[in-house]
């Protein structure tokens, strides 16, 4: 079976592009049963079921023989595919290499068949093969630099699509293979050079759209990267994940009610997307909605248990509710499953220091400061707890590492000049309070609302 989230697998590696070079299929060689079936079973604009009724006729009507019948038998597998049914799909691929096994063509289709299921060593056999057979083929090289891409080989993906543009050098799809190598670099200005010339030579493309729209998205310009977006759902309003994408720009952006509409969509078009009911139980925690939350995130670790992410917003949701113990469980669960994460360290700290285990909170803030010496809310929150359990000068020094990162912190200067009366720096506290009190003059007012230490 294909993987659960169909199109939510476009152009995280470039696997569903293949769906775009089918579409250009070559025209029908064999003689026809009648002209009418001839023409449908090479017509992709048509409807797949038309398609795959057309070819099934001259299939059974017996009169097409070696090629002609290879390639009614390749047409319907196409018109499987389009169908996403990929076992039927590869049965009819199967039989056109069984009649035609020196045609380089259908193994380019069933390579590409496995890809959409993730059986990436048979793709890349079945893309070798066309490759031996016609190496002067951009589409054999497009579909093995898919696979490398998404067996993480990048240069090797890149090399294959190098290649594909040698061949073919107006190859939209070898363009945008080479932007999701690119991008899969951080090289965000040479993905964003493929991908226009990709919509250059095919603007009709949703595809192209949205792997602009994550470029621009790394780039940090979230104006462009909704634009794109856009565009991608006007092309194809059915593509789940550029809903989830522009939901999650529009999370990062704090407009909430915009982002849980776009998740909600995604999650209509494909029930079963973790990462979308991961994301909107995201927005919920920001908008303190932690039952709705909480049940996003049951939702994606029924769909994918090992997702850390997921784990980790579900003990923020907890500490939201106040429920640290729950939410510690999750911690400890998230790191078991990504270690390396500073974020799931600092926000177990969080909760420790909420049911005044200071010590504990202490030995996550200095994991996270292992993982990242730069990380400001270490040090504060780190500062935080050694003056509660009234160590004041470790807490001053940890200020002071704040501040040093982030010095236009108008709490963590508060903090300080607090940690410094503590100390007997009477000179040195009243000093950070009136500059905090001068970067914000509600600065003692807003700490006592939001119950800070």
């Amino acid at each position: 079976m294909r993987p659960a989230c169909g199109r939510a697998t476009v152009l995280t590696g470039p696997f569903a592009a293949f769906s775009i070079i089918l579409a250009a299929a070559v025209g029908f060689a064999g003689p026809a049963h009648a002209a009418g079936d001839g023409d449908q079973c090479k017509d992709f604009r048509g409807s797949a079921d038309a398609q795959i009724a057309a070819c099934g006729r001259l299939i059974t009507g017996k009169k097409l023989h070696g090629h002609a019948l290879a390639e009614a038998y390749l047409r319907r597998g196409r018109g499987f595919n389009r169908k996403n049914e990929s076992d039927r799909a590869l049965a009819d691929f199967d039989q056109a290499i069984r009649i035609a096994p020196d045609w380089a063509e259908p193994y380019v289709d069933r390579g590409s068949a496995y890809t959409g299921q993730g059986d990436l060593d048979r793709a890349m056999e079945d893309f070798d093969r066309a490759i031996r057979l016609d190496p002067n083929s951009a589409t054999p090289y497009i579909g093995r630099s898919t696979v490398w891409g998404a067996k993480g080989d990048n240069d090797r993906s890149l090399a294959d699509a190098d290649q594909a543009l040698r061949v073919d050098p107006k190859n939209e799809i070898a363009y945008n293979n080479r932007a999701a190598a690119y991008l899969k670099r951080g090289d965000l200005d040479r993905a964003l050079d493929d991908i226009n010339q990709a919509i250059k030579l095919n603007p009709r493309v949703a595809l192209f759209y949205f792997g602009r729209a994550n470029a621009w998205r790394d780039k940090g310009d979230a104006g462009r990267a909704i634009a794109d977006y856009d565009e991608t759902i006007r092309l194809d309003a059915g593509f789940a994940r550029a809903f989830s994408n522009r939901g999650e720009v529009y999370r990062k952006l704090g407009e909430f009610d915009r982002a849980i509409a776009d998740f909600d969509q995604a999650i209509r078009l494909v029930p079963g997307y973790a990462e979308a009911f991961t994301r909107r139980g995201h927005a919920y925690v920001r908008l303190r909605r932690y039952d709705p939350a909480i049940a996003d995130y049951d939702a994606a670790l029924r769909l994918n248990p090992n997702d850390h992410d997921a784990v980790n917003g579900r003990a923020n949701a907890y500490t939201g509710k106040g429920d640290y113990d729950h939410a510690i469980a999750d911690y400890d669960r998230a790191i078991a499953l990504n270690p390396k994460v500073p974020m799931i360290y600092l926000n177990r700290g969080v909760a420790y220091a909420a049911k005044n285990d200071q010590e504990r909170a202490i030995a996550d803030f200095d994991q996270v400061l292992a993982l990242n010496a730069n990380d400001v809310f270490a040090f504060t929150l780190r500062g935080v707890a050694y003056g509660v359990k009234g160590d004041y000068a470790r807490a001053v020094a940890d200020y002071d590492r704040a501040i040093a990162l982030d010095p236009r912190n108008a709490f963590t200067l508060y903090r300080r000049g607090a940690a410094k009366l503590k100390t007997g720096d009477t000179a040195g506290g009243e000093a950070d309070i009136a500059a905090a009190r001068t970067m914000k003059p509600d600065v003692a007012e807003e700490f006592t609302r939001r119950g800070m230490r």
